[in-house]
Parts: structure tokens; C-alpha cells; sequence
């Protein structure tokens, strides 16, 4: 009986060893400093971690408002490209001359452009023929009568606003300037 007796406080005796183990040696290894360098370099590594995949998710947002900003912006620069070429710097300036310049006349001028031509919108029954895409932009009337009041009849005759047509500009011309054409 003495044998169980031993074999039973053997036991015993390490039941107590291992719970006491188990209860002190995670404090002990907390308390060593390669385990608290781990413990720090685990949470390091954990905030750099949902940093990076804060920072991703941000670069992400940014590249997909950039890829919109950047469609759209090649869709206005279709359009804009579009009006450039109907509005081509580049091309001479029309000039259009109304009635001589005899006696007492006097030049005045006017700036018309026509505003289905600037939208490219023209309307069919409008014009007898296709209306010239020059119209798209401000072009020179010249006018040689007696008065502003005959100037301004002429031009609207010419140029009804019915059909479109804009006076932007309208005045006498400089007397220096009368022989000249811009």
C-alpha cells in the first residue's frame, strides 16, 4: 500500500507543479524582455498592417476619382476640340462690304456671327442652302452709306436675327482707318 500511496502524492505532487506552471510561467515569460520586445513588435507590426491597408483602400478611392476626373475630361476635350475647329483661329477673317464708298458715305462696322452655326445646330428649312461654318465666329461687315440709322437697316436686312444672325459689335469706323481692312 505504501507503493500506491507514493505513486498517488507523485501525482499529486505534479498536478500542483504543472498547474502552478501553467498559472506563473506566462507571467515570468511576460516579464522577460525578449517576450515583451515581441509583445511591442507584434502591435507594431499590427498598426503598420491596418495602416498600409488604410493607405491602400485611399489610394484606391484616389485612383478611381482620378480615372472618372479623367474621363471626363477627355469627353470635354472631344467637345472642346470640336468647337476649336469651327472656331479655327487660324483662318483668315471674313469681310463682307455693303453699298460704296462714294460722296458723303461713311464706313461703319459691324461684327455678326450666326449662333446656330457657333452650336452647330442648324435648322433645315432655316437656310435655302447649307449655311457656312464661318458664320461660327465673328466676322467683319463693313458698311458704306450716309448714316448709322441706313448702317444698321442694311445689316439687318442682310443679316436677320430670325435666322439666326448676331450684331456683336457696331459702330463708325476711325476716319485713319477707313481704307483698311482687318
Amino acid at each position: 500500500m505504501n507503493v500506491i500511496w507514493v505513486a498517488f502524492s507523485v501525482a499529486v505532487g505534479l498536478v500542483i507543479l504543472v498547474e502552478g506552471l501553467r498559472a506563473l510561467l506566462p507571467s515570468i515569460l511576460r516579464n522577460t524582455p525578449k517576450a515583451a520586445r515581441m509583445v511591442t513588435d507584434r502591435a507594431v507590426k499590427e498598426a503598420e498592417y491596418l495602416n498600409r491597408r488604410e493607405e491602400a483602400q485611399t489610394l484606391v478611392m484616389t485612383r478611381n476619382q482620378l480615372i472618372n476626373d479623367r474621363t471626363e475630361l477627355e469627353t470635354k476635350l472631344a467637345r472642346l476640340e470640336d468647337r476649336q475647329m469651327l472656331l479655327d483661329i487660324s483662318r483668315p477673317l471674313l469681310v463682307v462690304e455693303m453699298g460704296e464708298p462714294r460722296g458723303e458715305n461713311r464706313l461703319f462696322r459691324a461684327g455678326v456671327s450666326n449662333r446656330f452655326a457657333v452650336s452647330n445646330r442648324i435648322p433645315p428649312s432655316l437656310f435655302d442652302g447649307p449655311l457656312n461654318k464661318v458664320w461660327a465666329r465673328e466676322n467683319l461687315v463693313e458698311i458704306w452709306t450716309s448714316s448709322l440709322a441706313q448702317a444698321k437697316t442694311m445689316v439687318e436686312n442682310a443679316y436677320p436675327k430670325a435666322r439666326g444672325f448676331e450684331v456683336v459689335f457696331f459702330g463708325e469706323a476711325d476716319a485713319g482707318n477707313a481704307g483698311e481692312k482687318s
